[in-house]
């Protein structure tokens, strides 16, 4: 939330741009918002927001372009789970004001998507468009299972319009329908980290790499320690299993084992809970762990071939 929060207000703070992407991005911003109202046989634009920063963006934006007063509303959290909405309502010539934003076309009839000019337009909408976009439902995630940037969309036509936006700025954007509803999202860190330098937010780029930095690190730590727990409890259940094989070789062989094999295999069965290396640690003069498992291997095999001779159970057998 905090980097959602961070972004919308990068964004609604950055005045500075051309007039093309200031109208795309404010069209889509009360497209997304909330659109267009039909009371009283008036018709109202508005657009419900979180973020008072994106309030007061729009509050200066509607009067600078196109030179019309609005109300703020705000309606308080229910919870304290949820926090505080607010509504930019444009009541006094609601019906010109949509029509040049391109919420309503010509014959006066509701856009079922974006506006005409965002559509159509050039790199300059493009980038107005995506910013007003997230401005009005995005959501910015670094960490956890939700990482990337989502924007929830009111039908599936503004969903594929924004697609379209979206795949000139970075690759691989998607449409899915959650809960009915229609969203776009860039999954991949990298292209969110592209995204937000092309969309001009520094600040949400560095916490975002940051987060996410943090983020992987945890799960590499994770996932070697997972490994390394694994990876000790295969040991462990080998040398416990070798040791069963050389109590049942000794078993077997009786006196006829060579010294070098008889040692490393009491060794074996003295410290069982030892790790290879260990074992060959403990002799004098010390051997690697490659001749230990060596001399365990031969002990063995020499068991279970004199077991084959005797017609007897070989080492794979409990002790008899």
């Amino acid at each position: 939330m905090q980097l959602t929060a961070q972004l919308k207000a990068e964004l609604a703070g950055r005045r500075k741009a051309t007039l093309a992407l200031r109208r795309a991005q404010l069209s889509t911003l009360l497209r997304l918002g909330g659109g267009i109202h039909l009371i009283a046989r008036c018709i109202l634009v508005e657009a419900e927001v979180e973020s008072l920063a994106v309030v007061n963006y729009l509050v200066a934006e509607l009067k600078d372009l196109y030179g019309v007063e609005s109300q703020v509303i705000r309606m308080k959290a229910l919870t304290t789970q949820q926090i505080d909405r607010y509504v930019v309502r444009v009541v006094k010539s609601g019906e010109k004001l949509a029509k040049q934003v391109g919420l309503l076309d010509a014959n006066g009839l509701p856009v079922s998507g974006l506006a005409s000019n965002v559509v159509t337009g050039g790199i300059e909408e493009t980038l107005g468009t995506v910013r007003g976009a997230i401005m009005a439902r995005g959501t910015l995630t670094a960490s956890g299972r939700g990482v990337g940037l989502e924007i929830a969309c009111p039908n599936q036509e503004v969903a594929l319009t924004l697609t379209g936006a979206l795949k000139r700025l970075v690759d691989l954007p998607k449409t899915r329908q959650v809960r009915e509803s229609e969203r776009v999202h860039v999954k991949d860190p990298e292209q969110v980290k592209i995204l937000l330098d092309k969309l001009g937010a520094p600040e949400s780029l560095r916490q975002f790499s940051e987060v996410n930095s943090q983020k992987k690190a945890r799960v590499q730590a994770n996932r070697m320690v997972n490994c390394d727990e694994a990876n000790l409890k295969r040991s462990s259940h080998a040398a416990v299993n070798t040791a069963q094989k050389v109590a049942r070789a000794f078993e077997i062989l009786g006196d006829n084992v060579p010294e070098p094999l008889e040692q490393i295999g009491r060794l074996r069965l003295e410290h069982r809970d030892a790790s290879l290396d260990d074992l060959g640690q403990l002799l004098d003069p010390p051997i690697t762990k490659h001749t230990v498992a060596g001399r365990l291997r031969r002990l063995i095999t020499m068991a279970d071939r004199r077991a084959q001779v005797r017609g007897v159970p070989d080492t794979s057998h409990p002790l008899g």
